[in-house]
C-alpha cells in the first residue's frame, strides 16, 4: 500500500496519506484554491489587475478576509473588519529615513533587458519630470550594480520586497512622490500588442518610450562605467578557471523567458571554438549540470559586463542581460526562441519574440531566428 503520494494533473495538485487527501491547491488564471484535510479548511484567492481577494474557511464558513484595492487593504475576521491601511501611507512612513533627502523615488520593477533601457533614458526622464534628488529602488539586488554602470551620479537603495500595489503607476504621499517602473499592466500591454496584428506598436523599447512619454534621440551615449575594484575582482576570478583572456568567446545560455537550447548545441559551439585554440566562457547564474565542463565562475552583473567587453564574440539566448552586452560594442549573435510555457501568460510564438525584441540600431548584432546555424556561428 503506498503510504504518501504527490500527484499532480493538469493545474491540479494533490497530496494524500494513506489515500486521504491532506492538501491540494488548483490554480487557475485568476485564481488559486489551496485546501487542507480534505476540505476542512480552504483558502480561496482571487487576484485580477489591480485587485486581489483573500478568504479562508474553517468548515466552510468564513474566518478570514482580506481585500487589497489598488493600495488599500481591509481585513476581516468572521466577517468583521478590524484593521483598514493604505499600503502606501506605510511605505512612505517605514523608509521615512531613506526618503527624507529625496523629492521623488523611482522603484525599478523590471528585469535585466527593460531595466538597462530605463537607465540609459533615465537622465532625459528625471529632466522632464523636474527629479533634482532622485532615488531610484531596486527590487532585485543586480539592479545596484546596473545603476552603478548606467547611471553612477544616481542614489539607489535595494528592497526586495516592497509592500504596494504592482499594478499603479505610482502614488505622492507626505511630499514624495514614487513611481513604479515599470507596472504589471505595462507588461501585459507588451505582450497582449505582440499577439495583436493590429496593434501600432509592438517592439519593448517602443513601448517603454510610448510609457515614459520620450523620444529615441532621448538615450544617453555614456559609456558604460565599470570601477577599477570590479575589473581586479574579475581578473582573480578567472585567473583561478583557466580562462585565457586574451582569447576566449563568452556564452550566455540562459533566459527567464525563452525556451532553453538543448546543451548538444552548446558542446558543439565549445567544441568548434576549441578546435581554433579560443577558450569558451559559459555565463550561467549558478552551477548547471547541463554544462559541465564549461569555464564559469560567479560573477555580479558589473564583472560579467567587464568580462563579456574582453571577449572576441558573445554568443547568447535572447535575454535582457544582452541588452546591456550590446553595449560593449562587441560581435554578438543573438538567438531566439518561443517562450517558456509560465502561469498567466499565454506563449509568444518565436516570430512574435522576434518582431518584441529584436535589436534595433546595433550594428554588432547578429539575430539568428533558426538554432541549425551552429556552423555560421
Amino acid at each position: 500500500m503506498k503510504i504518501y503520494s504527490n500527484e499532480k494533473i493538469d493545474n491540479v495538485r494533490e497530496i494524500k496519506l494513506f489515500g486521504f487527501p491532506i492538501f491540494s491547491v488548483e490554480k487557475n488564471r485568476g485564481t488559486k484554491l489551496q485546501s487542507f484535510l480534505g476540505g476542512i479548511i480552504t483558502a480561496y484567492k482571487t487576484f485580477r489587475e489591480d485587485y486581489v481577494t483573500k478568504d479562508i474557511k474553517f468548515l466552510g464558513i468564513s474566518t478570514y478576509r482580506y481585500i487589497r484595492e489598488a493600495n488599500d487593504v481591509k481585513c476581516f475576521l468572521f466577517n468583521h473588519k478590524y484593521k483598514e491601511k493604505s499600503l502606501s501611507k506605510a511605505f512612505c512612513k517605514k523608509y521615512k529615513k531613506l526618503l527624507s533627502n529625496h523629492d521623488d523615488v523611482f522603484i525599478l520593477h523590471a528585469n535585466i533587458g527593460e531595466s538597462v533601457i530605463f537607465l540609459r533614458l533615465a537622465r532625459a526622464y528625471f529632466k522632464k519630470m523636474g527629479s533634482k534628488k532622485p532615488l531610484i529602488i531596486g527590487l532585485q539586488k543586480y539592479h545596484r550594480d546596473l545603476v552603478k554602470m548606467l547611471l553612477p551620479e544616481v542614489d539607489v537603495e535595494i528592497i526586495e520586497h516592497v509592500k504596494i500595489s504592482m499594478y499603479s503607476d505610482g502614488f505622492s504621499e507626505e511630499g514624495h512622490n514614487v513611481r513604479l517602473i515599470f507596472p504589471k499592466s505595462h507588461y501585459d500591454k507588451v505582450e497582449a500588442d505582440l499577439r495583436d496584428k493590429n496593434a501600432p506598436v509592438k517592439h519593448f523599447v517602443d513601448q517603454i518610450l510610448l510609457k515614459l512619454g520620450l523620444n529615441k534621440s532621448d538615450f544617453s551615449d555614456e559609456e558604460v562605467h565599470i570601477d577599477e575594484s570590479v575589473k581586479a575582482s574579475l581578473l582573480k576570478k578567472v585567473q583561478k578557471i583557466g580562462l585565457n583572456i586574451d582569447k576566449f568567446i563568452f556564452i550566455s545560455p540562459e533566459a527567464n523567458t525563452c525556451e532553453a537550447y538543448d546543451r548538444t548545441f552548446w558542446y558543439n559551439i565549445k567544441q568548434e571554438y576549441e578546435k581554433q585554440g579560443i577558450d569558451v566562457y559559459c555565463n550561467t547564474r549558478a552551477y548547471n549540470p547541463d554544462f559541465k565542463g564549461f569555464k564559469h565562475c560567479d560573477l555580479n552583473l558589473c564583472e560579467a559586463y567587464y568580462l563579456a567587453s574582453r571577449a572576441q564574440k558573445i554568443i547568447g539566448l535572447r535575454s535582457g542581460i544582452l541588452d546591456l552586452l550590446a553595449l560593449s560594442g562587441k560581435p554578438i549573435v543573438a538567438l531566439y526562441a518561443k517562450t517558456r510555457k509560465r502561469d498567466a501568460f499565454d506563449m509568444l510564438t518565436l516570430d512574435e519574440m522576434y518582431e518584441g525584441f529584436k535589436f534595433k540600431n546595433f550594428k554588432n548584432v547578429e539575430e539568428v531566428v533558426n538554432k541549425e546555424v551552429c556552423k555560421a556561428i
